[in-house]
């Protein structure tokens, strides 16, 4: 959906969700290798898309939902007080220690048509979102909605530790 701000703080989202094993990073690694400006990034796919080509818009649960269901579904209920949907993709990313996402916009029929939210799981203040004419710092147990087909976004991470966010799209009253 296009936004005409860049990035609009939700509010308070208490979660417990933690990743579970660092090897579940390695299970996917085609977005990296797809996209240039994540190749810096690991992923764990929860539900997502199931054609990697992105052709058609058919999403599909990964197996390492069943790690973290539990957990997304307290989420996804805590977001449905702020959107009426009724699908979603769900990854946990990882931007590593010192790494940056460079300036990019997401292209594609399906970031069209949803809201994409972050909600960081692990962070800390030298992680720096860039987001249209915005640079914030998102806090731990925030949702944060961002406009990442209308406006140019990047991701600093100035640390030494790394840094996860739950990435999710939600599609409002549609088939997908």
């Amino acid at each position: 959906m296009k936004l005409d701000y860049p990035i609009r703080q939700l509010g308070q989202i208490f979660t417990q969700l933690r990743v579970q094993d660092l090897h579940h990073f390695e299970q996917e690694t085609w977005r990296q290798k797809k996209f240039r400006s994540h190749e810096k990034t690991q992923c764990i796919f929860l539900r997502h898309w199931k054609n990697r080509n992105m052709d058609t818009i058919e999403l599909q649960d990964y197996p390492l939902i069943s790690v973290y269901r539990e957990t997304l579904e307290g989420i996804l209920y805590e977001l449905s007080k702020y959107y009426d949907f009724k699908d979603y993709t769900a990854i946990i990313t990882n931007l590593r220690a010192g790494a940056s996402i460079p300036k990019h916009t997401d292209n594609g029929k399906i970031f069209g048509l949803g809201h994409r939210i972050h909600i960081p799981i692990k962070t800390n203040s030298q992680v720096i979102f860039h987001c249209g004419d915005q640079s914030i710092n998102m806090k731990l147990d925030y949702a944060y909605e961002i406009g990442n087909t209308s406006h140019i976004h990047a991701v600093d991470n100035n640390s030494g530790e790394d840094r996860y966010h739950l990435i999710l799209d939600l599609f409002p009253n549609m088939v997908i």
